[in-house]
């Protein structure tokens, strides 16, 4: 009796084992087989790691101080942004000054937007005559497209239009006092203004010329004005304000936070 009970359980037993041996195993599974390729990292600002610099221009009288880039991967595009630098800090100064004779100049700038896209200057100085009645205000901007080393011209990314116009007004950013300002602009926002802006930016050959610039948060405008104004006032509209006038396929604007 026992050696029947002992056999039968083995023979359980032997079977149990075959049985596991014919099953199929199961492949392991790959827990990234169906994942998704990894996305290539891209640089969410190719060119947000330049610095800038300074420059001085000196002769006699003269000192101009204005930036230069440093910092691209592309030699070739740093070189020929600052060669738009230079060349705007120079000729802006210099182009109704021929004659550098009894001259004293001084020019400095600032920087009010330095972003992956957009390098908006402002140059602002004097220049003396010796013999003159009274020194020459100076001011002029140099606005850089980064990515592509070209300069920006207002004209190019916003439409101009009696619609720009009208916010100019409102938008006035200046030392003029509440009840002198609306006489003054009345003489400023004449008939033309308009056409001022749409020459602004572009070479001028008469020192009535009109500039833009470009803050974070707002379009600069500055308009020529008279001497005891200080040859020039500025108005900042707020992209927000004049969203209408931005040209969208400019890829300029990808700078600035406009809803």
């Amino acid at each position: 009796m026992g050696y029947r009970r002992y056999f039968f359980l083995l023979l359980i037993t032997t079977c149990v084992i075959l049985l596991a041996g014919c099953r199929t195993k199961e492949p392991e599974k790959d827990f990234f087989a169906n994942e998704p390729p990894m996305e290539e990292l891209k640089p969410k600002k190719p060119t947000e790691s330049y610095v800038v610099i300074d420059k001085n221009y000196t002769e006699h009288g003269i000192s101009i101080t204005y930036p230069q880039v440093t910092g691209l991967p592309d030699d070739d595009l740093e070189h020929k942004i600052n060669s738009l630098l230079e060349n705007d800090a120079l000729e802006g100064a210099l182009r109704f000054y021929p004659d550098k004779t009894d001259l004293t100049m001084e020019v400095d700038y600032a920087i009010v937007w330095q972003g992956s896209r957009i390098l908006s200057i402002k140059f602002e100085g004097y220049a003396y005559v010796e013999g003159a009645a009274h020194p020459n205000n100076l001011f002029y901007t140099s606005n850089i497209d980064v990515p592509n080393g070209k300069k920006i011209y207002l004209d190019e990314v916003a439409k101009i239009d009696e619609n720009l116009l009208a916010k100019l007004r409102p938008n006035y950013v200046g030392s003029i006092s509440e009840e002198q300002l609306p006489e003054v602009l009345d003489i400023i926002l004449d008939r033309n203004a308009l056409s001022l802006l749409e020459q602004a930016d572009y070479a001028q050959t008469t020192t009535d010329s009109a500039y833009s610039y470009f803050t974070k948060d707002a379009l600069g405008i500055s308009l020529p004005a008279p001497y005891v104004l200080g040859s020039h006032v500025e108005f900042e509209l707020p992209y927000r304000e004049i969203s209408d006038n931005l040209k969208p396929e400019v890829h300029i604007w990808s700078d600035f936070d406009i809803r």
